[in-house]
Order: structure tokens, then C-alpha cells, then sequence
């Protein structure tokens, strides 16, 4: 049997078997010679498989039957599919002569299309009638125009994929067949672009949107090799530059700033020479002068072996003198110290009351005495004093301090501290305490 696959093998048939019959009803045999037994032989009749046309027993039909609908120029013409130039169409029979009642199959019997069947009504076949024609091609893993390819999907427009940006702009579903278009896999985006990663991290600071998630590098500090200029010529310090690894900028590769030490130096770059907010560049007691450190706080006990004790006692805490057990006079003195060099000073008198509300009269009074006689200058002087008032206490029975600025003039000259003793209060002292100003 002979299937008709297309329109124009369908046509090719139709003409082929018009030139057959017209030769059967004539006696002549193709070449043109009468056929054997031409006038007396079997009938040629159209008939059909599930597929397509074929020729089966046949009937002697009008020598000139046009059973191709051909055109005056001799070509086949069958209308184009209502609504896709691009879809085959079956053979048009309807100009053919027939019989009346005579039946044909019509249509393709390609993929999904189905045949019909068409009837002679006046000796002209009727509409095709049952058939199922071609329809646009769509992913479904069937030959929906029957052309004879599945999913022959030329020119038409592929979804995109679900990831549209950065490095996976542009990139489209694949057709799955049956499964209909198949989203795009992790592989697919790898495979459109090397760049392509799931999640960005710090190996791709790369200036590209890795992820397909519309942000750029997002989680990076820098591009990888990118440089900056860092640090500044302030004090110690130089400038250098950055280098970006990893997406994080890494250390200045220029020098400082550090901490600042008493060195006569900038070391932190703050514009400044041996300063700190704590204060911490020598240790306790010690100022840092010059770049150097060096002592600013001197205590001297009251109790100690250093001190004088004309009268009074010690009280577990220093020395005190009260009413009634000392007379008026110098209870505390000492200790000659050469610890001081020339410069300005403070002597801090560590002091307590037992009534601070009583009267304001002077309890004591504290004085700094240039104990070396032979200076010219001063001689055995009092450098500076001052009266302490029972009222200048804040509280009873509580630690304050009263201090006597002075100027030292000569280094290490021996210093003498006194506490005289007024006879109108209880007084007790615990330390003098002697800091640089």
C-alpha cells in the first residue's frame, strides 16, 4: 500500500492515479500503446488505511477525471491550513469527478492530525468530514502540525529560564517532550556561563552578579586585586597601599600608626608627641617628660622613721596630736629629701579632724621649708604655708588632702615638711604626698 505523508506526496499520488485511470478508461497504457485488455478490466476504486490513501479495486472512471484539483497551469494548489501558512495540508479532492455515494478518505493521518472521510454529492466529493488537521507545534512531546516531527519547534520562542540575571541573562528552557518545557538546572546556568555560582562568597568578587540574584558582589568589601591607598605621613607613620584578596582589603603595607610610648615621638599619628587618652605611657608616679619618664609623685609616711616626732603619737593610720596631750608647736617634721629636682611642686598634707563644725579656727599649719641655710637665695627658709581651718574639712573623721605650691630652685636640695600644731583640735596626719606640677 502507498501512504500519503505530506501534501505534496499526497499530490504526487493524485496525479499518478488520474494518469492511471484516464489510461484504464482509454486502453492506453501510459506510453501512450492501448492497454492489454483495455475496456474489460477491473475497476479502479480510492480506498483507505488508517494512515493514508491507497489504491485498492478499481472502476472505470471519465478518461479526463482531475482528481488532483490542479490548476490550469498544471500545478497542485491546496489552500494553505485557516490560521498557520506553515501547517501541511491535505490533498483537495472536492474538484474531482466521482460518482455520486462514492466515498474517499480525506486529510493526513500524520501524528496527531486524523483522516476523515468525504462523500460525492453531484458528481463532485463533498467537505472532509471527522478529520482532525494540523495545529501549531507546542512542547509536548507530539507531532501537533504533522509534519512528521515531534516537537519540531522552529521559530518558536523557548521560556527563559527561572534565574534571568547577571550571568545567566539570555539563557532558555529546554523542550522535555511529554514533561512539557523543563526548567533549567544548576548545570545549565554552569554550562551558559563558567561564572556561575549558587550562593556568592568571597572567591567571587569578581564585579558580576554570580548568583543571578540582580546584586553584585554583595557580600564583598572589594574586587579581588583591586588596591587602595591607605595610612598617612602623620609622625611615624607612612602611607602604603591595600591589596583586596577574598573580597577584604588587607593590611596597609605602609607603616605604624602604634601605641604611643614616651619616646619624644608621634608614634600613634594623631598629630601629637607622647600623649595617651589613659595616660599610661610611664608608670605610677612618673610623668613623661622630654621623651622620658620620669618621677612626679613622692610620699612620705607620717609614722615612718624619716619623719621628726616632737609630740603626739602614732594612731594605727599616722601621727596625731589633741587637746589636752600636745601643746601648741611643730608635731611632725621631715625628712630632708633630695628627691626633687629644680621645678614647680605641690605638697599634699593628708589630714583629718574628729568635729569639723565646732568654730573656723586655724588646727594646724603646714608649711615647705628650704632646709639648706647656706644658699644664697633663700638660706633656711619657708618656701610656702598656709593655716588649715576646722571648717576647710568636709567631714569628721575623714581623709583630706591641703596642699602648698612651691618652686624649687637648686636640684636635689633637701626639703623640710612641718605640721604645726595649734592646740584647738584634735589632728591626725597620714602622709605628705609631693607631686610635680
Amino acid at each position: 500500500m502507498l501512504q500519503i505523508m505530506s501534501f505534496r506526496s499526497a499530490s504526487v499520488l493524485t496525479v499518478a492515479a488520474a494518469a492511471l485511470l484516464a489510461a484504464c478508461a482509454s486502453g492506453t497504457a501510459p506510453g501512450g500503446d492501448a492497454a492489454p485488455g483495455a475496456g474489460d478490466g477491473p475497476d479502479v476504486r480510492i480506498g483507505s488505511t488508517d494512515r493514508g490513501v491507497t489504491f485498492g479495486d478499481a472502476r472505470p472512471l471519465d478518461a479526463g477525471a482531475d482528481l488532483d484539483a490542479r490548476d490550469d497551469g498544471g500545478s497542485a494548489t491546496p489552500p494553505p491550513h485557516p490560521g498557520d501558512a506553515n501547517l501541511p495540508s491535505p490533498p483537495d479532492v472536492s474538484q474531482a469527478p466521482c460518482v455520486d455515494g462514492e466515498q474517499r478518505p480525506c486529510g493526513l493521518g500524520i501524528g496527531l492530525c486524523v483522516l476523515g472521510q468525504t462523500t460525492c454529492q453531484g458528481a463532485r466529493f463533498g467537505p472532509c468530514l471527522g478529520a482532525v488537521d494540523p495545529a501549531p507545534e507546542i512542547c509536548n512531546g507530539q507531532d501537533d502540525n504533522c509534519d512528521g516531527v515531534v516537537d519540531n519547534l522552529n521559530g518558536l520562542v523557548a521560556p527563559v529560564c527561572a534565574k534571568t540575571l547577571g550571568v545567566c541573562a539570555g539563557l532558555a528552557q529546554t523542550c522535555g517532550g511529554a514533561a512539557g518545557w523543563l526548567g533549567c538546572t544548576e548545570g545549565q546556568y554552569a554550562a551558559n556561563d563558567a561564572h556561575y555560582v549558587a550562593a556568592e562568597g568571597p572567591a567571587q568578587c569578581d564585579g558580576l552578579d554570580n548568583d543571578c540574584d540582580g546584586q553584585v558582589d554583595e557580600d564583598c568589601e572589594c574586587v579581588e586585586g583591586a588596591t587602595q591607598a591607605c595610612g598617612n605621613d602623620v609622625g611615624e607613620c607612612r602611607a602604603g597601599r591595600q591589596h583586596c584578596t577574598n573580597g577584604r582589603f588587607g593590611d596597609c603595607d605602609g607603616s605604624g600608626p602604634v601605641p604611643e610610648t614616651c619616646n619624644g615621638a608621634d608614634d600613634d599619628c594623631d598629630g601629637q608627641v607622647d600623649n595617651a587618652d589613659n595616660g599610661g605611657l610611664c608608670d605610677d608616679g612618673e610623668d613623661c617628660v622630654d621623651g622620658g619618664c620620669v618621677r612626679n609623685s613622692w610620699i612620705y609616711e607620717a609614722e615612718s622613721g624619716g619623719m621628726g616626732h616632737p609630740q603626739g603619737e602614732s594612731d594605727g593610720r599616722g601621727w596625731s596630736c589633741s587637746t589636752g596631750g600636745c601643746e601648741e608647736g611643730v608635731m611632725l617634721y621631715g625628712p630632708y629629701t633630695r628627691d626633687l629636682n629644680a621645678g614647680d611642686y605641690t605638697a599634699f598634707f593628708r589630714l583629718r579632724v574628729d568635729n569639723n563644725n565646732a568654730d573656723n579656727n586655724a588646727v594646724v599649719r603646714i608649711e615647705v621649708n628650704d632646709y639648706d641655710g647656706d644658699v644664697p637665695d633663700c638660706g633656711n627658709c619657708i618656701l610656702n604655708d598656709r593655716d588649715v581651718h576646722r571648717r576647710e574639712f568636709n567631714a569628721p573623721q575623714a581623709d583630706q588632702d591641703f596642699g602648698v605650691d612651691f618652686h624649687q630652685s637648686v636640684d636635689q636640695h633637701r626639703l623640710e615638711f612641718r605640721t604645726y600644731f595649734y592646740d584647738s583640735s584634735y589632728v591626725s596626719e597620714d602622709h605628705i604626698e609631693v607631686r610635680r606640677r
